[in-house]
């Protein structure tokens, strides 16, 4: 099924080709597996479609929400960027000076932006797995917990220097840094701030049993042996850094297990700042079409232009040190690489998520993109996205 609706630059007729597109992917599918798509293009939808199934029991709807995994990342940058534009937190402020504890070993002078850049030297921690596990969420209803074992660690690179991805740990920094300076936890800030304030069908976790049940429910399409995973999966070998970042704490199977953990109970209900919001496709293009378009939403400017250009400014492009692989970010959000373009414009700011999920602003086109799916591919992961944008592109 699909459904469209609104008009931008063009008629609905215009921006045809993504739903079809969106149709075409999702046909061979099993079933249990869907996706939806939208697009925003100067301030109005000009795309809302959606494909397949949220359960086997139930087919998606435009408003069916879906893990996003590190789509998250930037849902809570705007957050930040919100509060930054109120003049209700600065970026520029030492970390430790609400969070004293943190200057520990060598921390003393990173900054809320290096936090946000990815830069504070701390995407893995010695001990993780002590108080932090994927599978299962394990330990993650505990964040106050982590957040002290991360303030009293030692960084494994050195801080403010270089950028290497902060996969899971970001968000509880994040967290921490949030109530520390502004008595307001990341799911407080998204939930009652940003998704409210932008009329967003998205949020940092559900609690509600009920609430739970109407997600897409995470499938893999892979075998748990599959050998294209095993492959990918030996990337961050267990015991080393990169594995460590990912929370890895088992031989085999890590990268499936770890995956279908997005059902798990308590990793909805904790709604991790880094991973854990849930979130329909139109949300995320309302947001990025908003930031896409000066920052203007229904008449009203939500941030300022020099917000958006400050916090989507480069701050680091090069190798991340723990994965060799190419790593560009901004003051808050990801930027394009090789290895992942986002979007052929230029300009392009935002975040894809694990599995395939991604959500993007292109200002050169005044487009806000969002593409959300309970379909996890390990192995191919930004390739349907990827095509829709370049698609709605296209359109214009």
């Amino acid at each position: 099924m699909s459904s469209s609706r609104g008009s931008g630059r063009g008629s609905r007729s215009r921006f045809a080709p993504v739903e079809a597109l969106l149709a075409q992917q999702s046909a061979g599918d099993d079933p249990g597996s869907g996706a939806a798509v939208a697009v925003y293009v100067d301030g109005r939808c000009v795309v809302d479609a959606c494909a397949g199934d949220a359960t086997t029991a139930r087919p998606w709807t435009r408003r069916t929400r879906a893990v996003g995994w590190s789509v998250t990342k930037g849902i809570v940058a705007a957050g930040v960027q919100l509060l930054n534009t109120r003049g209700k937190l600065d970026v520029d402020a030492r970390v430790a000076e609400r969070w004293p504890e943190f200057a520990a070993c060598g921390k003393g002078e990173v900054r809320i932006r290096d936090v946000l850049a990815h830069m504070a030297g701390l995407p893995c921690w010695a001990g993780f797995e002590r108080v932090a596990r994927l599978e299962g969420a394990w330990g993650w209803d505990d964040p106050r917990a982590i957040a002290a074992s991360l303030a009293a660690a030692a960084p494994v690179l050195t801080p403010c220097s270089v950028a290497s991805y902060h996969n899971f740990t970001v968000g509880w920094l994040i967290d921490e840094i949030l109530l520390r300076f502004t008595g307001r936890s990341a799911r407080r800030l998204v939930n009652e701030e940003l998704a409210p304030a932008l009329g967003l069908n998205l949020g940092l976790g559900v609690v509600r049993p009920r609430d739970r049940e109407r997600l897409a429910r995470i499938v893999v399409p892979y075998g748990v042996n599959d050998p294209r995973v095993a492959a990918v999966e030996r990337e961050t070998p267990l015991g080393s850094p990169a594995g460590d970042a990912a929370l890895r704490t088992a031989a085999a199977g890590a990268l499936y297990r770890g995956a279908l953990t997005a059902n798990h109970p308590r990793f909805l209900a904790t709604g991790q700042a880094a991973c854990g919001a849930v979130t329909d496709a139109h949300s995320l293009a309302r947001l990025y079409g908003t930031l896409a378009h000066r920052g203007r939403l229904d008449g009203r400017a939500w941030f300022s232009v020099e917000s958006i250009a400050a916090f989507a400014a480069p701050a680091w492009h090069g190798t991340d040190p723990l994965r060799g692989t190419p790593i560009s970010r901004s003051l808050a959000y990801q930027l394009p690489t090789v290895a992942e373009p986002m979007a052929p414009a230029p300009g392009v700011f935002g975040h894809n998520g694990w599995g395939g999920s991604s959500g993007l602003a292109v200002p050169a086109a005044g487009m806000g993109f969002g593409y959300v799916t309970n379909r996890m591919d390990l192995v191919n992961q930004q390739r349907r996205s990827f095509e829709l944008v370049q698609t709605a592109l296209r359109c214009l």
